[in-house]
């Protein structure tokens, strides 16, 4: 979850957003709820960035919606927040 953060606050460069994409992606799936959540939130901080970043935060919307489902409250939470 640390990690995933961290990457967040990495992710300015365009050319990193496609590849720290894809973890961010798989992360939000995760059984784990604290990954979960934190990938979540990453990014909604991501959307708050504004400019390419808000279209690549919309290309996970099955995965968003598959976090709705979770049976964690705090992942349920963070997805309709990005939601």
């Amino acid at each position: 979850a640390n990690s995933i953060r961290v990457l967040c606050g990495i992710l300015t460069d365009i050319n990193m957003l496609g590849q720290g994409s894809r973890l961010i992606k798989q992360s939000i799936v995760d059984q784990a709820p604290y990954v979960a959540s934190a990938a979540l939130v990453s990014g909604y901080h991501l959307l708050q960035g504004g400019g390419s970043n808000v279209e690549v935060v919309k290309r996970w919307s099955t995965e968003i919606s598959d976090a709705l489902n979770s049976p964690a409250p705090m992942v349920q939470y963070h997805a309709l927040g990005v939601m």
